[in-house]
């Protein structure tokens, strides 16, 4: 018996699965009250594969007077139950079982069964003893019926926790409407584990236990057990007893009543629950339409526009010629302190939360929410997401690197600058002397008739301004370009955080969702 007690029967661990799923994946998605009752069959079903659901645990269960404890007698092939009105063992449900072990005794201590008869077969040994079923435990339960409150919640919670049922009745009790329309309807998706005994089925001719039978059948149809199996049995004769015993020995042998009886808790569980599960959220799959968002959200474009600004200074200051430059220097100096080193732009200029405002509304354009769990991921998310867009945009260098065309045009306009003065100089020292009629000083000839000192004058200026045309158009170009390059690189922080930082726990979440959707599908198919 112990081997059949401690091996899992078949399945186990799919229902195991699927309640898990649902008690973990649940809240937020699914009644409080469904989730916690899932967590309850999942606490159930671990409890009860800890203590051997390979053994099958039985229970007699009826009214008063219908011969609950005779029947177990008969079952038995002894007498292990005591039968009266004042019987010691109605007060407290009273276990068989064949041989004594500690797996039986950890099951019946779950189960709270306080009393415990193991068949000894020198005990007062019928005439022709019956091979009890391997793996079968039988309860006797008290009457449900009881008027002693004790009782009735002592039946209640072990018809609860059983893995089957042999509900008792006899010709007289057996249309009861408190049987059918409370007791039996609440077992109607346990029909595979539910056995019916008509019992004291001997008072009864042969017609009348037919016309009874029918009867109790179209009973148990109505109450949705019509798949249970019906018995005519009598304690006394033995009508009925061997094919009742066969029947359990059936579902002992099966090893699957414990399973199987959670497993139907599980199915009417998850059956409403298919069409109550909202979609499953459609989660932006690309990236690039969160992008234009997360720009705004962070600036992004105004860093690009910096970049910008950052090129075109750094490109007008390096072509500048040195004699220039030493006139702007204190102005450079100026400018470096109160302004700091452009090093990159910072997300300070927007805070944290108009970021997150920004980002959240635009994340509900393309994802509508659909459950207080996609709520609570969209919150998270992008309440983390920002601090690490926020970095990745501070990751990204705004500064240019140097050019080799600036320092072509730094030669070139400092040759026409030096050309300029030096031909300004001559010039006006030939005014001055001239003016002061002193000997002329020498001005040879360049190019035809012009002197060098007007040819270095007009051709320093003209050099000077088509080196300033050019390099300024080379700018503007050198600027979109680097804006161009700046905004990609930006752009491409800003996908990868945005894959990892907020779209990741989404598609997580969608997962999950579709992750409960078909353990339910599979709970409802148990």
């Amino acid at each position: 018996m112990t081997g059949n007690l401690t091996s899992h029967p078949p399945g186990a661990d799919e229902l195991r699965h699927g309640l898990g799923v649902v008690a973990a994946d649940g809240p937020g998605r699914l009644d409080e009250a469904v989730v916690a009752r899932a967590a309850e069959l999942r606490a159930r079903l671990d409890e009860r594969l800890a203590r051997g659901a390979g053994g099958t645990v039985a229970a007699l269960a009826g009214g008063t007077g219908v011969g609950k404890s005779a029947l177990a007698n008969a079952l038995a092939g002894a007498t292990v139950v005591e039968e009266g009105v004042r019987r010691p063992t109605t007060d407290v449900p009273t276990a068989l079982f064949a041989d004594p072990d500690a797996a039986v005794d950890e099951l019946l201590d779950w189960l709270g069964i306080p009393v415990r008869r193991a068949l000894d077969r020198s005990e007062a040994p019928r005439q022709h003893p019956v091979a009890w079923p391997p793996g079968l435990v039988l309860i006797d339960l008290p009457d449900h019926d009881s008027v002693v409150r004790h009782h009735h919640e002592t039946a209640t919670r072990l018809v609860e926790r059983v893995d089957a049922l042999v509900w008792v009745v006899d010709p007289l009790k057996y249309a009861r409407a408190d049987l059918h329309d409370e007791l039996l309807r609440d077992l109607s998706a346990h029909a595979r584990v539910v056995l019916c005994a008509l019992n004291r089925s001997d008072e009864l001719d042969d017609e009348a236990l037919r016309t009874c039978r029918d009867d109790l059948a179209d009973l148990l149809e109505g109450a949705g057990l019509g798949e249970a199996t019906l018995v005519a049995t009598s304690a006394h004769t033995g009508r009925g007893v061997d094919a009742l015993r066969d029947r359990l020995d059936e579902l002992a042998r099966s090893r699957s009543a414990a399973l199987t009886r959670i497993a139907a808790d599980a199915a009417a569980l998850a059956g409403p629950l298919r069409s109550a599960l909202p979609p499953t959220p459609d989660v932006p799959r690309q990236r690039d339409a969160l992008l234009p968002a997360a720009m705004d959200a962070l600036d992004g474009h105004r860093a690009v526009q910096e970049a910008g600004v950052a090129y075109d200074r750094e490109a007008r200051d390096a072509a500048r010629s040195p004699m220039a430059y030493l006139g702007r220097l204190p102005v450079q100096i100026v400018r470096s302190v109160t302004e700091g080193v452009v090093g990159g732009h910072r997300a300070e200029s927007t805070t944290r939360d108009a970021a997150a405002s920004r980002l959240t509304s635009a994340l509900n354009q393309e994802m509508p929410r659909t459950t207080p769990a996609l709520d609570a991921t969209v919150d998270t998310a992008v309440h983390d997401a920002v601090p690490r867009l926020a970095a990745a945009v501070d990751r990204v260098e705004l500064r240019p690197a140097r050019r080799r065309w600036w320092a072509a045009a730094r030669v070139l306009g400092t040759a026409a600058e030096l050309a300029l003065i030096a031909g300004f100089a001559w010039l006006a020292a030939l005014g001055v002397v001239a003016w002061l009629q002193l000997p002329p000083l020498p001005s040879p000839t360049a190019v035809g008739e012009i002197p060098w000192p007007t040819a270095l004058f007009l051709g320093g200026l003209l050099g000077r301004v088509v080196v300033g045309l050019l390099t300024r158009q080379a700018r503007h170009v050198g600027r979109r370009r680097h804006e161009t390059a700046v905004s990609r690189r930006l752009r491409t922080q800003l996908a990868d955080e945005l894959d990892d930082a907020l779209l990741a726990p989404l598609h997580a979440d969608a997962h999950a969702h579709e992750r409960l959707r078909t353990a339910i599908d599979r709970l409802a198919h148990q």
